[in-house]
Formats: C-alpha cells, structure tokens, sequence
C-alpha cells in the first residue's frame, strides 16, 4: 500500500456520521464476498458503532477512527482504506482488516457541523464548533484499571473487539490541529519513523519534532515516541476535562 495507490480513496472532506455509515453499508453491499459490517455496541446515547470486517491472512489489524470526537480525519481514512482493502486483495493477503468507523459517535455528533459545512474550516467555525468531552467520557481513556470501574459503553465495545479478534496492531486515528505530523507507539519500532517521514515528505507535511502532548516521553526517532506505561488512573487524579489536541 502507498500513498499514491490510497489518496483517490480519500474525499473532499471528513464524513458526518450519516455520511460515514452510508458509505460503509455501501462498501459492504458492493463487496459482500470480502467484508462484513456489524454492529460491536451502542453509545450512551443510543448511536450504534459499527465495524467493517475484511478477512485475510492469520494476523489482525484493528483500526479506529475518531477516538477524540474533534479530530475529525479518521472518519475520512476508515471509509476510504475499507474501499481500498476491498479493491486490492494483495493487501490483504497477510492481514485481516477490523475498521471502527466511529469509537465516539455521541462526541462526533456535537462536533459535525463544523467540518460539514465549512471546510476547510475557519478558525470561526471551529472555535464555535469544537466539543471535547471531559477525559472521564473518552472511550479510549476510560478502559477498566484496579480504581477506575466507570467504563463507558463505547469503551466496552472496543474491549469486546479486542477480546474477540487478538490484534496484532491496533491503529488509533487521531488528528492534529496546528504542526506537524507525529505518533506514539506502545513499543519501540525501528520503521515507523523513517515511513511517516517518507509519507509526510510525499506530501509536503512537516514532521513535528517536539508536540507537546509528547514532552518527557522516549523518542524513537524523529517525530515518534514511546508510550508511557498505564499508570492507574487513582495515581494521577482527572482534572474532568482534557483541553489538549493532537
């Protein structure tokens, strides 16, 4: 997979949530020999979290869009790499593909109108538009610790996924707001810098050397780090709100 085989598969803009489920139905009903969407859960609201499924090879790969609901361009990846997996069976060869359209879809329905109507979208627009739910109410922060049982429904869906398939990697498609590109990992991996410098470079993208999100953390080259441990969430205390972006 390149970039340049990948972008036609990318839209004008991030999908709303209609949008990301009409395409994903869609890509379902035109390849029903490859994929298959289902629903892992509901959201507090009652908003279902759908999952495309497109089996290969022995090992998995769970990919996750819009775990922080006002990072919008997962939701533009899931539908456009669902649609390229599905056209391309070498890349599948080696890997069975889970995509998580939306691990946060009551987040992403107070923040939508921002990117649907004016895109790119002024720093108007996104300033009136923007939500961020308190770091108690992110499903990626709310998985199960020693003193930490308020799982969020969103979050136990993902854990179901997790338990189910065993990935061998697990992608969380997060966005930026202001920089470069950069990533985390959770163990040191010699290839995903010079790759993410390579894509980046293809277009014209900076690589962020120093993202604030990352200060203190391991580097594993430059513009990727290393994840600190799980740390116990009765350790740190929660302020109840998270105002940084990536």
């Amino acid at each position: 997979m390149t970039p340049e085989t990948f972008a036609p598969f990318i839209g004008d803009r991030p999908p709303t949530l209609d949008e990301l489920e009409r395409e994903l139905r869609k890509i379902a009903a035109e390849h029903p020999q490859v994929s298959t969407l289902r629903e892992i859960g509901r959201s507090r609201a009652g908003r279902p979290i759908t999952m495309l499924t497109i089996p290969g090879g022995h090992k998995h790969v769970l990919v996750i869009g819009a775990p922080h609901p006002n990072e919008p361009i997962g939701l533009a990846v899931i539908p456009a790499l669902a649609r390229y997996l599905a056209e391309h069976p070498e890349d599948r060869a080696t890997l069975s593909w889970h995509l998580v359209g939306c691990a946060d879809p009551d987040g992403v329905a107070a923040n939508e109108d921002w990117w649907s109507s004016t895109w790119p979208p002024t720093m108007e627009s996104y300033h009136r538009g923007m939500y961020r739910p308190p770091a108690a109410e992110q499903p990626e922060w709310t998985f199960p610790t020693k003193s930490f049982t308020a799982t969020l429904p969103e979050t136990r869906a993902l854990m179901g996924v997790i338990d189910d398939v065993r990935p061998a990697l697990t992608v969380s498609l997060h966005g930026s707001d202001t920089g470069g590109v950069w990533a985390m990992a959770s163990h040191d991996e010699p290839a995903l810098a010079p790759v993410m410098a390579d894509i980046a470079a293809r277009y014209g993208l900076p690589v962020e050397e120093t993202p604030s999100d990352c200060i203190g953390l391991p580097s594993i080259g430059t513009g990727a780090y290393l994840l600190a441990p799980p740390v116990d969430a009765e350790a740190v205390g929660d302020s109840g709100a998270d105002s940084k972006h990536k």
